[in-house]
């Protein structure tokens, strides 16, 4: 049995306001907090302990008994917890199709301290596209990644595209958001080695006897990574193809890992 839930019919009421303003502005960087959708996307936050702020969930249908009982800990967390209808979801979604599942999470601030101890970390310098982005967190989380660090100009991590096509990996991920000097400070004093991806390399990736601890670095879909990060590089890589094209950036990033998993099984 469900605890206290506020019904709100209203798409005037406030807190139907706020969360819209944070649906319509697209997470934008300044903004504290960030608007995720779906039964999935939910269970992930609270697993990985992101502090869940208001969850609107539709008046109009019963969930399982794991949804329910996260529900029930938000409301003993004191989260907003607010019933719907079809019509405010469907103002709060991104989709077509609303979920029935809305919720505001606090964003996380992830310093390098707070890295953990890995042999393996990637990198993403100048990445524009939020979907490549999306992919990608998808990607090494598959491949048991857990540190990903976005350099200068990347993406908003918190974009809806980018949640989105996340599958909700961004939950499972320590994401640093830096610039090229700091990163360059973290990569000297910790001795990694960084690999970056370049198609004008001759060095096939398969080829490759990585020395640890490494960070594989990708680049702009267009431009590849800069010249800054490929003066800190201890090997530009290739991914050898049939033509000249380069592949989708989380196509490459799972080829690489896979491989690099394949040589150093943990």
């Amino acid at each position: 049995m469900l605890g206290k839930i506020l019904n709100i019919t209203s798409l005037q009421n406030p807190i139907i306001k706020d969360l819209n303003k944070i649906v319509r502005s697209n997470n934008k960087k300044e903004i504290k907090s960030f608007i995720c959708e779906g039964h999935f996307f939910l269970k992930s936050a609270f697993e990985n302990q992101w502090q869940i702020q208001t969850l609107v969930i539709n008046s109009n249908i019963s969930f399982s008994t794991e949804i329910t009982k996260i529900i029930n800990n938000c409301i003993l967390k004191n989260v907003k917890v607010i019933s719907a209808d079809k019509k405010i979801l469907s103002k709060l979604s991104n989709n077509n199709n609303a979920q029935n599942i809305i919720f505001k999470v606090k964003k996380k601030k992830f310093l390098f301290s707070d890295l953990n101890i890995n042999d393996m970390y990637v990198a993403i310098d100048g990445v524009t596209d939020p979907g490549n982005l999306g992919n990608i967190l998808r990607t090494i989380n598959a491949f048991g990644i857990d540190n990903l660090i976005l350099v200068g100009d990347t993406v908003n991590q918190y974009k809806n595209e980018v949640i989105r096509s996340s599958m909700a990996s961004l939950f499972n991920l320590k994401i640093i958001n830096t610039n090229f000097i700091n990163f360059k400070n973290w990569v000297n004093k910790n001795s990694i080695k960084l690999y970056g991806t370049d198609l004008k390399s001759e060095n096939n990736y398969l080829n490759e006897n990585w020395t640890f601890p490494s960070c594989l670095v990708l680049g702009n879909e267009k431009n590849g990574i800069s010249e800054e990060i490929k003066s800190l590089c201890h090997k530009l890589i290739f991914i050898k193809t049939k033509n000249n094209e380069s592949l989708n950036l989380s196509v490459a990033t799972g080829i690489i890992l896979s491989e690099i998993i394949r040589k150093y099984p943990k």
